[in-house]
């Protein structure tokens, strides 16, 4: 059943993505599922406060589902997602992706504008999230969002007291006591690998965000191709240090660690100190994130009191990284360095770890994911014709277009083409 709202792939696409396997046909719960069955010993998460194996994580992440479907929260059902970089974000997403909700993933500065705005979209049932973090008291914030938004109905804190009218989400994961719903309820809310899982929130012209909804095989399939392209693997050790529930960290951070069996690391400071006392003491291998944190960390002054000998691989998008910080990147930390292009849509380009100093400082690369791009006008028309340096203006400015019904004219920037090895310049 689609969801309101959601345009499903056209058969013959989805037929092609299933034929030759680009879509795996799993959810969310089965890479997890799967990650835990293999693995139940080895260490899955740590975060600042508490670290657990695979098999421990299998625990939560089912008696939290058990509690959730206990508390009425059905397949299909919006739930807003509002937990920092703490370990209880990783238990709590993949629990509703188990239910067959749709998770939202809100980041912490979202307040009661951006919410209210996706909750006119998306209607949703719950909000989990802390009471207060750092300045903002949350429940106060969604206490007047619950007065317009009637359909709101449960609302879970983390890390928190006892709060009337909420429910304290370490209750609902506690595995000491018997379940209120059997095993076998939770069997059977098994999803559709087509249907869409969450939404991801990305930022526009009006200052309000834009819900982009992603189907478990669409995001799944990226993750894969993605990971693998910088080569995440078992034996790595992945960090987030940006919010884990921006696209970034979903794609290169929960998805590629899980995905991939390595061992997951959440931390909630972005001071560049903190950071390294995290890479010394986790052993961190691959680092996902933006180019300001990486600038950071590159500028500090005793940056050698650090033992950062363990970190292989940064992964750096969102924001363009200048020719300046690799080559920093390469003679202060001395690991390798991916330049990355990407959208919450699902378009996206990296550099290879074998690139040269040359493609990595001055391109993103070449697409990650598979084959085909289709190039439209603004009325939904596919273009007759389309140069390779067109193409990179367009697809750039594709997803704003869709949503505020703008015309793609431009011309094609010369900063923005491809080069002769097919590889995307900023």
């Amino acid at each position: 059943m689609p969801v309101e709202g959601f345009e499903p792939y056209r058969p013959e696409d989805a037929d092609r993505y299933d034929n030759y396997r680009w879509w795996l046909g799993l959810t969310w719960g089965d890479v997890f599922d799967k990650a835990t069955d293999i693995y139940p010993e080895k260490e899955g998460l740590a975060d600042d406060t508490d670290r657990f194996a695979y098999g421990e994580l299998r625990r939560r992440v089912d008696r939290l589902a058990l509690s959730l479907i206990g508390l009425g929260i059905k397949e299909r059902d919006f739930v807003l997602l509002q937990i920092p970089n703490w370990h209880e974000y990783v238990i709590t997403f993949f629990a509703l992706q188990k239910v067959g909700a749709i998770a939202v993933l809100l980041i912490s500065r979202h307040g009661p504008a951006e919410i209210a705005a996706v909750c006119s979209l998306t209607h949703p049932v719950a909000w989990i999230g802390p009471d207060r973090y750092r300045n903002t008291d949350y429940l106060a914030m969604i206490g007047r969002v619950m007065q317009e938004e009637k359909q709101l109905r449960h609302v879970v804190t983390v890390r928190a007291p006892d709060h009337a009218g909420a429910i304290r989400l370490s209750s609902l994961m506690d595995v000491s006591g018997p379940a209120t719903v059997s095993d076998e309820a939770l069997a059977a809310r098994h999803p559709d690998p087509h249907e869409v899982s969450m939404i991801l929130l990305t930022g526009g012209t009006t200052g309000l965000p834009k819900a982009v909804p992603r189907t478990h095989n669409d995001y799944i399939a990226s993750v894969e191709y993605h990971s693998r392209a910088w080569e995440i693997t078992g034996s790595d050790v992945v960090l987030t240090v940006a919010p884990v529930s921006h696209a970034q960290g979903m794609h290169t951070g929960v998805g590629s660690a899980f995905f991939n069996y390595a061992r997951y690391v959440l931390t909630d400071s972005t001071e560049a100190r903190d950071i390294c006392k995290v890479i010394e003491r986790e052993k961190v291998t691959a680092w996902p994130t933006v180019p300001a944190l990486v600038q950071r960390v590159v500028d500090l002054p005793d940056l050698g009191a650090y033992d950062l000998s363990s970190l292989k691989k940064i992964y750096a998008g969102g924001a363009p990284s200048t020719p300046e910080l690799v080559r920093t990147v390469y003679a202060r930390l001395g690991c390798k360095f991916v330049n990355a292009f990407g959208s919450a849509e699902g378009l996206g380009a990296m550099t290879r770890l074998d690139a040269d100093l040359e493609t990595i400082c001055t391109t993103v690369g070449r697409k990650a994911l598979i084959p085909y791009i289709r190039s439209l006008t603004s009325t939904g028309m596919r273009c007759r014709r389309v140069a390779r340096v067109s193409l990179s203006r367009k697809v750039r400015t594709s997803s704003r277009a869709t949503s505020n019904q703008r015309k793609t004219t431009r011309r094609p920037s010369r900063k923005m083409a491809f080069s002769k090895q097919g590889t995307w310049r900023r």
